[in-house]
């Protein structure tokens, strides 16, 4: 199994349909899993640190875990077949082991808001991965993220929130034209 990390979320545009990037850093892969809308906005709005004013069902799934002595041990996306990614959630119930059978996006999110790490096994990062052989890649996609980003703050009218993506994206764009 290889940890990864949610390096984002991101529109495709050429089907609209939304992605959760994951990275294995190690090995400098990058994983795109075809998500749904309110999985991408919850993910996308909790790595952000937007705080709704009533809990998402992800956001429900933390609290009765957080009421329980169930622990979330980690999220591992283990199987993919005709196209469609498979996880399961790995537990502690007393000493007990429990898996349960997840869609990706909706295991991602909930490992996200309890901390949990996330795994991928190696015969689905040799299905989809793609090689991510140079950094300015990833940068790309942090840019366009932060762009979008950008873009929501000046909407919403958050000039403060608007400026340090700003300074964020003139930081990541001065880096990669002294790289090249």
């Amino acid at each position: 199994m290889i940890s990864v990390r949610v390096h984002g979320i991101t529109a495709d545009p050429n089907t609209n349909q939304f992605l959760m990037l994951l990275i294995d850093d190690a090995g400098g892969r990058l994983l795109p899993i075809v998500i749904g809308q309110w999985e991408a906005q919850s993910i996308a709005w909790n790595m952000q640190g937007i705080k709704m004013q009533r809990p998402m069902t992800h956001d429900l799934f933390k609290s009765l875990l957080n009421s329980t002595d169930v622990k979330m041990e980690r999220v591992v996306i283990d199987n993919l077949k005709e196209n469609t990614f498979y996880a399961t959630i790995k537990f502690s119930v007393n000493g007990n082991k429990l898996e349960i059978d997840s869609r990706p996006s909706d295991a991602v999110a909930i490992a996200l808001r309890m901390n949990a790490p996330i795994f991928v096994v190696e015969e689905v990062f040799e299905k989809a991965a793609v090689k991510v052989d140079d950094a300015s890649v990833i940068e790309e996609n942090e840019v366009e993220k932060l762009n979008e980003e950008l873009k929501e703050a000046v909407e919403m009218e958050n000039y403060e929130k608007a400026a340090l993506l700003r300074d964020k994206i003139n930081e990541l764009k001065e880096k990669n034209k002294n790289e090249n």
